[in-house]
Order: structure tokens, then sequence, then C-alpha cells
């Protein structure tokens, strides 16, 4: 009694390893989780298997070229064959029958499944049966004549038609062709042919030449043939023989039917799936009857098993399950219960977190891909695959809702990992573009500080967007391993493209921001000024002077200040000092004329070898500023004047008039004609103020013969270029 509840307590714990292995096998749950609730219960379902089997007897036909194979028995001819062939089949069918019959009766207690393959009829109508004949196409002699060229192998030729000669295709048949040289027009003037023809080179008048596609030999290779009269006849392979072939043929068809009968229809149904297939029955059920009935070509076997069946009631997550084990190893015909009902509790928990507050989502995520099964299904392991890792049939819902589920938790904790690191990114990338505008000014201004702030700001994110994905690999990371291609979709994902490109617009956005607050700050606004009066000056420098610029005086000078400041940085810079000293000369609204320091600027200025011609006259305004009363300065710079190269400026010229035209200079002998004639010249090449000296003159009759036609046009012109006094001196003329 002891040991038979001994065996009894080990089969108990057997269902309860077999569901608990199953359940480890697919889910993050283990055997020891499973309690058993009571004893399990012991019956029998009985199982009817009836299979059904047919011999189809049948005679396999086929005609060939050639003489007839070996081993086929020859027969004189057809009828004979088809006669002989028929005993044959009739023979066979009554040794099958008998052979069934015998088979049956043999062992009828024990089960045998199928028939044996053959065997059932004598050797002799085994063999197969056949006969031969000559090929009515070929005569027998295995070959035909080409029916294109009748067996000669040549044909004729279509161009000459077998007369070896063709019309001269040059002269078309008429033996001449018209003349060259006088084009068959003047017949009588021509002295290259009669009457404006000459006669034919190619067929020497003839109109016909040899046949070029036969040469002249009026055949042709037959291209049927190709020059072999006889070609092999196709109904006999060029053996000159046919024949025909007739073999017994055997087919059994077997039908297997499954009846289950048990008190229980949930057990019954349970054992029908479990007992897919027929074959190995008497390995997994207690054999108690086995009925052959037989019939002319078939055999029906009905066998009538019992198949030892326990149920046990276990608490898994719980729920009470109830699981039903069969035959003498107790396969757990539904343990795939437990296991949907565990994966189906994982999944729901996972949806519920991914779609609520998020709060235990990394838990629930955890948990779920504890399983091997949903950490597959999570990776995108196709699915025959994930079949392997526990029996059964998987889900293509559960299969398609647990890859829809994982996908969308784990973007949404990437989202929750990242929403850090963007707030980071972003508070990067204003400070650092409001300290570049700040601190860089003006080096660096509103744009570039902006970019510097985007870019630094987009390297941060990326960089703790990367070490958001090493965390979260990390945390994901189960004992299945493969963290890395959990997060893999993430690179595809539209909640991921979508979070990224908003990102970057919000950090441009900022970086933009707070690169233009940094700029409305009062230094950086100064430097802003001060780097845009510095950028004018560079392009009036490079603008000065110009071939345009025939007075000095009516240049457009840049701030005083600012090109004070510049020259204060770059004290020998020739330009900066020419320029400067040009606008001491001649005063601007904000700065008033000093020719003392415009001298000292002038100093040392006259060999330079692109600026000296303007410094020599800059001096030389400066030396009639400074000592006009002295005739021997004014000569000297007179002098130097006249020693610049040609063309010299319209400036130098007009410089050269004012000071002929000093009182020092103006009475000697001379002087006044020689500084008209120089303030002439100077108004021609249109330099404003000499124009405006040469019309005042014109107009009063000073120093010229009085003409106010001319001192029109001159006051006129140098009204239009503003001039200061020429409108007033221009309306009083008229």
């Amino acid at each position: 009694m002891a040991s038979v509840q001994g065996q009894e307590a080990g089969r108990r714990r057997r269902v309860v390893e077999v569901v608990g292995a199953y359940v480890e096998s697919m889910t993050r749950f283990s055997a020891a989780d499973l309690k058993e609730l009571t004893p399990d219960q012991r019956s029998d379902a009985d199982v009817v298997v009836t299979t059904r089997q047919r011999v189809e007897l049948d005679l396999q036909t086929r005609e060939g070229p050639g003489r007839l194979p070996a081993p086929a028995t020859p027969l004189p001819d057809r009828e004979t064959l088809d006669k002989a062939c028929q005993q044959q089949l009739a023979s066979a069918e009554t040794a099958t029958a008998t052979a069934i019959q015998e088979w049956a009766a043999e062992s009828p207690g024990h089960y045998r499944r199928l028939l044996p393959v053959g065997g059932r009829f004598p050797e002799a109508l085994q063999a197969p049966l056949g006969t031969e004949w000559p090929c009515p196409t070929c005569a027998q002699r295995g070959s035909l004549p080409c029916t294109g060229c009748c067996g000669t192998g040549q044909r004729t030729c279509p161009d000459c038609q077998g007369r070896h000669r063709a019309t001269c295709l040059d002269c078309r048949g008429l033996g001449r062709r018209v003349c060259s040289v006088c084009t068959g027009g003047d017949t009588g003037a021509c002295a290259a042919c009669s009457q404006g023809w000459l006669p034919c080179t190619t067929c020497a008048g003839q109109g016909e030449r040899d046949c070029p596609r036969c040469t002249a030999s009026g055949v042709l290779v037959c291209p049927d043939c190709q020059g072999r009269p006889l070609q092999a006849c196709g109904d006999c392979a060029a053996t000159g023989w046919q024949h025909r072939q007739c073999q017994l043929q055997e087919r059994i068809e077997v039908e297997d039917r499954l009846d289950v009968h048990h008190p229980d229809p949930a057990i019954a149904s349970a054992v029908a799936r479990y007992l897919d297939d027929v074959v190995g029955l008497e390995t997994r059920c207690t054999l108690d009857q086995v009925r052959y009935t037989t019939a002319p070509l078939a055999v029906q076997a009905v066998q009538r098993l019992r198949l030892p069946v326990r149920q046990a009631r276990l608490l898994v997550a719980g729920q009470t399950l109830t699981f039903t084990a069969l035959g003498p190893d107790l396969a757990v015909a539904d343990h795939q219960q437990a296991a949907t009902v565990l994966l189906a509790h994982d999944l729901s928990t996972l949806e519920k977190n991914a779609s609520g507050s998020g709060l235990h989502l990394g838990d629930a995520l955890r948990r779920f891909l504890q399983s091997r099964l949903n950490h597959e299904i999570a990776i995108r392991t196709p699915v025959a695959e994930i079949a392997r890792h526990g029996p059964g049939t998987l889900d293509e819902d559960y299969v398609r809702r647990a890859q829809a589920a994982s996908q969308r938790a784990i973007e949404r904790l990437w989202l929750q990992h990242a929403r850090r690191p963007r707030l980071l990114g972003l508070a990067a990338a204003g400070l650092v573009a409001a300290l570049a505008v700040a601190v860089g000014s003006p080096l660096l201004g509103l744009w570039s500080g902006a970019g510097i702030g985007l870019c630094t700001g987009l390297a941060g994110w990326v960089a703790a967007d990367w070490h958001t994905r090493r965390h979260l690999a990390h945390q994901l990371h189960t004992a299945h391993g493969e963290g890395d291609r959990l997060l893999r979709p993430l690179r595809q994902a539209e909640t991921v493209r979508r979070s990224r490109a908003v990102s970057l617009a919000l950090v441009a956005v900022v970086a933009l921001s707070c690169a233009a607050a940094a700029a409305q700050l009062p230094h950086v606004r100064r430097h802003h000024q001060q780097a845009q009066a510095e950028a004018a000056l560079i392009q009036q420098l490079d603008a000065w002077p110009t071939s345009e610029a025939k007075d000095y005086r009516l240049r457009h000078y840049p701030d005083a200040a600012t090109l004070t400041l510049a020259l204060e940085r770059t004290p020998h810079d020739p330009r900066l000092r020419l320029v400067r000293a040009w606008q001491l000369l001649l005063g601007t609204d904000a700065t008033p004329p000093d020719a003392r320091a415009a001298e000292q600027l002038l100093a040392n200025l006259d060999n330079d070898p692109q600026w000296g011609s303007a410094a020599v006259v800059a001096q030389a305004r400066a030396t009639l500023a400074l000592r006009g009363r002295s005739a021997s300065t004014l000569q000297t710079a007179v002098a130097r004047l006249d020693q610049l190269p040609e063309p010299q400026p319209a400036e130098a010229h007009y410089t050269r008039a004012l000071l002929h035209l000093a009182p020092a200079l103006a009475n000697r002998a001379g002087g006044p004609q020689s500084g008209l004639d120089a303030l002439q010249h100077a108004a021609d090449l249109g330099h404003a103020s000499a124009c405006f000296e040469l019309g005042r003159r014109l107009a009063s009759g000073h120093g010229l013969r009085r003409d106010p036609v001319a001192a029109r046009r001159y006051l006129g012109y140098a009204d239009t270029k503003g001039v200061p006094g020429a409108a007033q001196a221009l309306a009083a003329l008229r």
C-alpha cells in the first residue's frame, strides 16, 4: 500500500513538474509558484481509431520512340499487349484480395496499421509488358528527305532564277548610263559621250552580269537542311522503331478517423487535440481490441484503446486552473492555458502602464521582459523561431499585441528619460548663446552667437541622448541579454523622430532668443555700433580716393571719433593718416579745419608709392593755409606739384591754381594768368570747387572777360555737386 501511495504521490508531482517546466520556459514564473489545491483524479478515456485502406490497381501505358527497353516482356502487336495487360490486371486483383484477407487473419489480436506495399501478387504480374513496330513515318530508315529541297540539298537562286546571270544594278539592264560630263543634255558639244550616253563598265554594255548571290552557279545551299538532304526522323528519334510499354501499378489510400469517449466533454476535446496524429497510438494507450473487416480490395481496422487520464487543480498567479495529464508519460494537453493566462496578465499590465500615467512603466516592462517568449517578441524575432522555446501553437494576436505594447512602452520610457537632457540642452544652448554674444562682442554677433548656442545645445542633447540609451539598455538588460536590440526600433520610431524635430526647433528658438536678449546689453550695443562704424570706415577707405572723386572737399568722410580711434590703434597706416589729414584740411560739420594737425599727419607721406601724390597735394594745401604769405614757400609747393606724374588729379590742378592766385604769388609777373589757366584746367576736369570759383570770376569779370553764359554753366555744375554758395551765385547771375 505504501509503494502504491508513493507512486501516486510521484505522479502528482510529475503533473506539477510538467506544467511548471512549460510555465518556466514561456513566462517569468517558476514551478515553485504553482500550488496544488486538490489531489488529482484518475479516469480513462476510450479511444476508437478506425483505419480504412483501399488498394488501387491500374495500368500505366506509355509510348515512345526507339526499341522496347529491358526488362519489358515483348509481345507481337498492340492488340496482344492490351489483352495481356487486362489479364494481368484481373489476376492482380484476385491475388490482392487474397493477400488482404490473409494479412487481416494473420494476427487478429495485434494492431497493424498499414498494409505492406507490394508483394500481394506474383512477381510475374509485376514485370512490364510491351511491343514494338517499325516507324511508319520514315519506313524504318530513321531519316527523312528535306521538304524544302526535295532531298537535293540545294535550292534555285531567287535572284537569277537559275539563269546564272542577273540584271545589272548600275545601268538597270540598259547597258548604258548617262554621261557624267554633259549629264545627257548637250549631245553635240560633249566629246566624252555619244549623244549623252556612255556604255556601262560593270556589265560591259550587256545589261546583265554574273549573279553575285549564287556566284553564277544558279543554286544555293538549302537553308532548311544546310546541304544535308536527309534529316533525322523525330517520331522514332532516328532509330526506325517505336514502342509501347504497359506496367501494373498499385496505390494504397489510407483514411483515419478518431473517436474519443469520456464522461467529461472537456477532457474528450483535450484528448482529441492531443491525439492529433494516430501514428504511434499503441505506445500511448492500452490496446483493448482490434477488429479487421475485408473487402475485395480494401481492409478496415477498428482499434479500441484505453488512455489513462489524470486531472489536477493548481493555483497559478492567484487563479485556479485545472490541468489534464494524458497517457503513461502524463503529457499535459492544456499546459498552454497557464502560460496564456500568465502572459496575458503581464501584457495587460504593460498596456495599462504604457497608455496610462506611466509611473510604474519601467517595472511593468522589466517584468514583461523577464519571460523568454516576451523578450523574443520584443526584439522582433520571427514567429517560427519563437515557437521553439515552448510547445504549443503561438497566438498571432498575442504576438501582435505584445510587439505593439513593448514598442510603445520603450518609446515612452525613452521620452521620460530624455526629458531632463532636453531641458539641459535648451538651457545650455541659451546660456552659451547669451555668453557668446555678451563676451565675444563685437566679433560674435547675433547670428554667430545663436549658431554657437545651437551647436552646443545639439551636441549636449546628442551626448545626453546617447547616455539615456545606455541607461535604458542597462535597465532593460534582462537575464536573456540583448538589451541593445530592444532599443533598435527607436531609430525609426515616429514618436522619437517627432521629438527630435521639436527639440531641434526649441533649441534654435531658445538660442536665437537668448542671443537677441544679450545683444540688447549696453556694452554689446556699443561694441556693435563701433563694429558697424569700423566696417563703414573700411568701405570708405577702400573707395577713397576714386577716379570720380574730383573734389576731395565733397567726399563723405567717416566719423571723426571712429577715424581717430582707428589711428590710435594703427598710427602708421598711410591711408588713415591721409584721410584724416584731408578731413582736417577741408573741415566737416563735426570737425573744424586744423591745418597744423593735418601737416603733422602728412609728414613723410610724400614718399609713399601709392599715396604720395595725394599727400603732396594735401601738403601744398597745408602750406597755403599756414604760410600763404611766403612767396618762396608757395613757389616750392608749386614746384612739388609740377613734379607729380601725369596724368595729375584734378585736385592737384585746383591746388596749383590756389597757390598761383594767392597774394604772395599773384603780385608776380605771370602769376595770375598761371593760376587762371590751372583753374580752367581743373574745372574742365570736373573739379566742382574749381567750377564754382571759375564761374564766379566769369560772372563778375574778375581777372577774366565777363561771360554770363559760361559762368552759368560752371555754376550749375558746381550746384549739382553740392558746393556751398553755388546756388546763391547762380541765382544772383540770373
